[in-house]
């Protein structure tokens, strides 16, 4: 049976597209870390004006025993352009295309190669660079039946009306199927709509046949009733390489400062593989 593991773990910096920035729980199988380019379990960025801000600072407090805290500050924002002149004003430009892209699944491995292309003949480049906090995310883990509940309370006096990204997202390499009622299939392309309900009866799910593991989401509860959208997939690139699950919540009424709730991920062991459910460790 594998040792399955879920660390805060700072030394990880990562690489590609998210190297540096803060992560959630990343997931261990026998003492190897699976979480690759992926964001791991329970982080978070924020989407305002056609911007991206992100976390690299965190620090872990202790609140209450058994359960682990988080603190994430939203204290950098993402900024691309040609080498040496990446700007907010061209950032907002691409997000605008990154948003076309997620609506369109049927065509994102098209408009995936377009933009290798575009961004290497331009020298397009990426940068994050630190301001000071618009925003700080508390979010707390504690293992629960098969899985680990996540919750999540969110400070956002900087921003008027963003849209809050809670991301879940694990290796790639690791998790390269998906499982659909049982049936194993291929995994999603870059970015899906899914439906809650689907994710909460655990008829959707990836899946990694080398780890034996199935990695859902579910029990999306969301204060206040806010909107949110539910999306899962699975980038391979030489930058990118994850696979996982985003809510995303509407943030519509300017006097909202606090956003709060929980979820639920899932993972699950195959029985050829050892007990369902079974997490040996959450530190």
């Amino acid at each position: 049976m594998k040792r399955v593991q879920l660390i805060l773990e700072d030394s990880y910096k990562g690489y590609g597209h998210s190297q540096g920035l803060a992560r959630g729980l990343q997931l261990f199988c026998d003492g190897k870390n699976m979480t690759q380019e992926g964001m791991g379990l329970g982080t978070i960025a924020i989407k305002e004006d056609n911007c991206t801000y992100f976390s690299q600072k965190c620090e872990n407090i202790q609140k209450e025993e058994g359960i682990l805290w988080r603190r994430f500050a939203l204290d950098t924002i993402l900024l691309t352009g040609p080498m040496g002149i990446e700007t907010s004003f061209l950032t907002r430009i691409r997000d605008r295309g990154m948003e076309f892209y997620k609506k369109h699944p049927k065509t994102q491995k098209v408009q995936l190669s377009a933009d290798r292309f575009l961004r290497k003949l331009f020298r397009i480049r990426r940068r994050f660079k630190e301001i000071k906090p618009k925003a700080e995310a508390i979010m707390s883990y504690h293992t629960v039946d098969s899985g680990v509940c996540i919750t999540f309370d969110i400070s956002i006096q900087g921003f008027r009306l963003p849209k809050i990204c809670l991301m879940n997202e694990l290796g790639a390499d690791w998790f390269d199927e998906s499982q659909f009622e049982g049936e194993i299939k291929a995994p999603p392309s870059a970015w899906q709509l899914i439906s809650a309900e689907i994710c909460d009866h655990q008829m959707q799910s990836f899946y990694s046949e080398k780890l034996g593991l199935c990695f859902s989401i579910g029990s999306i509860d969301i204060a206040d009733n806010l909107p949110y959208e539910l999306y899962w997939g699975r980038e391979k690139t030489q930058e990118l390489c994850w696979a996982g699950y985003t809510i995303e919540i509407e943030v519509k009424d300017p006097t909202i400062k606090r956003v709060t709730g929980s979820y639920k991920v899932v993972l699950t062991q195959q029985r050829e593989y050892g007990a369902n459910g079974h997490i040996d460790e959450i530190r």
